[in-house]
């Protein structure tokens, strides 16, 4: 053979094989992609799924993993915990933006659900812990740029492209800063009439022009990606299209360490949703313009898909930490699932009664891919209970199960298609056997959106149910379809159920392997979540940590961000001293020998400032009390609020620090107003009487209904006891309820306001004035009794008149503004007695003391 033909064998036989798009074939929409070092990192949207915004990683721009999340719950609150009729479903976490900046990373997106700008930051990426705050200001599909000059701006929005300038840490709006619309009708450059004009704002400053990058969907043509340019961003912005190829835009642009140029978009495929493709950059008279080939000029991915889903044996150990494939449908509820409770299985408990596996919590996910896939799980149903629904789901809005229906004591096997927008149950086969084996095949090649359902009573010998589920991708959830693991009960909850494994592969015949787990395990066993502390407190850190087939190196404590110390020996531990006032997330990371890390769950601690009036000074009896200024001191000390957090579905920027549900009033005067405020709740202040006596208390309050009621006390001795409060014909709506006669004694004191038995009472602000009546006083001499309570100096006792009394008799004493001080024999007053008391001029006597 000669030498040339052997060449070309070898070149043929170790050809390297090249990347393709989409370079992940899975719903990861709105990506966005930094650099730092040789390593990228990309976040993307997962909408109402908890963990969420992820955090992906790659070397070679290819072959992505899911590392982690930003956050493990959104906020908590009914839409995110499946309550009371509503969800965030399509809402949750919006396109995020990704920078780094400062030593720190940061994580913007907004929320439909808070309706807030979220900004999380770290100094970790990889292990966090990421701390969380809001900016008020709802800002659409937002791009932030840290400008070389110290400048942090936000561009957003959709059409108009705004920009608004950020404080220096990036954290909030800059009060006077620039805040202006830059690029009106930002489609204008792709088209006259649009499905969306522009939105998906990316923003980046190199060699000194400003770029943005932009989505356009004109009328009758595909989604665009436009770029605007300019030397000042306060200045003229030229536009272009630099992309139209197939719908394939929005996302982010990145360089590489050789300078090389890549574009990280998406393209909406159907009903396995919105996935990301790589687009090559040329940069032609300083405009980076993009192609998608089919074909890359990167090597090819080596993992597959394997960084994106798993198969899961659920052989995980305490603490369990999910592999980051896993998202649960809105926030999970802990209690209720175990990975433990069964060493080996996943464990689903029912907590209550549900009507739609789209309403059940707990529902655990993972994303579907193509071009085709099945999942595959084997299920223990011998303590389900009547009327519980358990399976695996192709999970959308119009999803489609194969799982186990428990009629009274009978299970059956069902097969349900909810593709009309109703569950209808298609299909059913006996089960006189605890273990049941489901399947489901999805076909996505070429958008056919196919989904087919199986069962097993072996795990080998699949029969197939039902009909094929048409998937369609319906904005409602706005994200592709998903395997979910669900429990759900019909009539009675405590029913459950135990999933041995979920298989996940391209075909039942090429299932991925189960995942290994290698890293540290870490949790805090204290101080427990919630645990409220005094100032100045000292606050005592423990962790476990363990790893198999290794050695802990040492666990460092963190609040926030901020690390606090670290334990290289067992238990770990970490004393934090004189720690003030405040609200602080602790986290432990765990170091193993090898430089692996995790994060602990962050328990969250409160420490309140102590006992005490809000802002510092008792507030003065008699006088005007507002409700909303309770004691200091927190929960169960100057409070008792039974529901953490706030109901207000808007609360105002005031004491927010507080579980009190406080509200913006609408009363004369405006301010606020103590709202949502239940059965057997209390508020308490701290109050200084000037004199012993009788006053009338005088409530403000708003009630829609009757059969309110609410006690006052004093120095925890009732005073005024279920004092009816009747309606005011709405919660906006305020009234005075006069509480007549009620007797103080001087000096310090708290007072108490409890609700009754009947929830919800509005409370606005209280007075107290004094109850006796005024007397007239005519010039000369007056015969008058003393109603105050014990003995009162006379002066105070007769401060409202002090300047016209002239003398003060009783039958033994005198006091008179002629005779020297020392002379006068008369001091005080004392209740009962009677005094003649002469004035210089007619005046009123109102026995309150100043």
């Amino acid at each position: 053979m000669c030498v040339c033909c052997m060449y070309a064998m070898q070149t043929r036989v170790y050809a390297q094989a090249m990347a393709t798009n989409p370079i992940i074939w899975a719903d990861v929409p709105d990506p966005d992609i930094i650099r730092v070092g040789s390593t990228y990192y990309m976040t993307s949207t997962t909408m109402h799924f908890n963990p969420g915004v992820p955090i992906m990683k790659s070397t070679d721009l290819v072959t992505w993993r899911t590392i982690g999340y930003v956050y493990d719950v959104l906020a908590n609150n009914n839409n995110t915990n499946l309550l009371n009729g509503v969800n965030m479903y399509g809402k949750g976490s919006w396109a995020s933006c990704l920078r780094y900046a400062n030593g720190y990373y940061y994580v913007y997106f907004l929320s439909y659900t808070t309706n807030a700008t979220h900004v999380y930051r770290t100094t970790d990426i990889e292990n966090g812990p990421w701390v969380g705050s809001t900016i008020s200001r709802g800002m659409h599909d937002l791009s932030v740029i840290f400008d070389d000059d110290g400048k942090v701006y936000s561009v957003y929005g959709g059409t108009d492209i705004r920009l608004v300038e950020l404080t220096a840490d990036g954290l909030a709006i800059k009060s006077g800063g620039v805040d202006k619309i830059i690029i009106p009708n930002a489609g204008s450059v792709a088209g006259t009439s649009f499905i969306v004009n522009a939105e998906g704002a990316h923003i980046y400053k190199i060699n000194g022009t400003y770029f943005i990058t932009l989505i356009s969907w004109p009328s009758g043509s595909s989604r665009t990606e436009l770029v605007y340019r300019s030397n000042n961003l306060t200045g003229t912005w030229e536009g272009k299209v630099v992309l139209s190829n197939n719908g394939v835009a929005q996302g982010g642009i990145v360089s590489t360490p050789e300078g090389k140029w890549y574009g990280l978009l998406f393209r909406d495929n159907g009903s396995v949703g919105r996935i990301p493709y790589l687009t090559q950059v040329t940069w032609t008279n300083n405009w980076p313009m993009m192609t998608a080939p089919a074909t890359l000029d990167i090597p090819a991915n080596t993992i597959g898909i394997s960084g994106i889903v798993t198969s899961d044996d659920f052989n995980y150990s305490a603490p369990v930490k999910l592999h980051t494939a896993w998202q649960w449908n809105h926030n999970p509820q802990n209690s209720y699932w175990s990975m433990t409770a069964r060493p080996g299985y996943f464990r689903s408990t029912t907590s209550r009664v549900d009507t739609d596996i789209k309403l059940a919590r707990n529902t655990l996910t993972q994303r579907t891919y193509g071009s085709t896939c099945s999942g595959v799980v084997s299920l223990d149903v011998a303590n389900m209970k009547d009327g519980d629904y358990a399976g695996l789901s192709m999970f959308q809005d119009k999803y489609g199960f194969v799982g186990v229906k428990m009629v009274g004591t009978t299970k059956s096997i069902v097969m349900v298609n909810a593709s009309s927008g109703s569950m209808v149950e298609v299909a059913s086969a006996p089960l006189n056997q605890n273990t049941v084996y489901f399947r489901i095949d999805g076909n996505f090649q070429n958008q056919t959106d196919k989904a087919t359902f199986y069962y097993s009573l072996n795990g080998t010998t699949w029969t197939a149910i039902g009909n094929t589920l048409q998937m369609s991708y319906e904005l409602t959830h706005f994200v592709g379809y998903r395997f979910a693991l669900f429990n759900y009960a019909t009539k009675s909850s405590g029913g459950y159920v135990d999933f041995d494994y979920f298989k996940i592969g391209s075909s039942i015949t090429n299932l991925l392997p189960f995942a290994t787990t290698a890293a540290p395990i870490v949790l805090l066993t204290a101080p427990t979540a919630n645990q409220i502390y005094t100032a100045p407190a000292t606050v005592s850190i423990t962790a476990n940590a363990s790893i198999s087939g290794g050695t802990i190196s040492k666990v460092e404590f963190y609040n926030g961000a901020t690390k606090l110390g670290e334990d290289a020996t067992s238990p770990y531990t970490y004393s934090w001293t004189n720690v003030a006032a405040g609200t602080f997330s602790i986290t432990a990371v765990a170091t193993d020998n090898t430089g692996g890390k995790t994060t602990s769950t962050a328990v969250s601690i409160k420490v309140n400032a102590p006992k005490g009036s809000y802002g510092g000074t008792a507030y003065p009896i008699p006088g005007k009390i507002e409700f909303e200024n309770f004691d200091v001191g927190g929960n169960g000390v100057g409070y008792l609020d039974n529901t953490p957090g706030t109901s207000v579905p808007t609360p105002p920027a005031y004491r927010t620090d507080e579980d009190v549900d406080i509200e913006t009033c609408t009363d004369a005067g405006g301010g606020y107003n103590i709202g949502y405020a239940t059965a057997g709740e209390w508020l308490e202040y701290s109050v200084n009487v000037a004199t012993a006596g009788t006053y009338n208390l005088t409530l403000r309050v708003a009630v829609e209904g009757d059969g309110r009621t609410l006690s006052v006390a004093a120095k925890g001795v009732t005073i005024a006891n279920n004092v009816p409060i009747p309606s005011t014909g709405g919660w906006q709506v305020w009234q005075d309820v006069v509480i007549p006669n009620i007797t103080l004694t001087s000096g310090t004191q708290v007072i108490r306001v409890t609700i009754g038995a009947t929830d919800y009472v509005n409370l606005n602000y209280m007075t107290f004035a004094s109850a006796i009546t005024p007397i007239q006083l005519q010039a000369g001499w007056n015969m008058i009794g003393c109603p105050l309570e014990g003995t009162t100096n006379m002066q105070q006792a007769l401060s409202s008149i002090w300047s016209q009394v002239e003398t003060v008799k009783d039958q033994d004493a005198f006091w008179d503004i002629k005779n020297v001080p020392a002379l006068n024999s008369l001091s005080t007053v004392t209740w009962g007695k009677g005094y003649l008391i002469k004035v210089n001029t007619n005046c009123t006597l109102d026995w309150i003391v100043r």
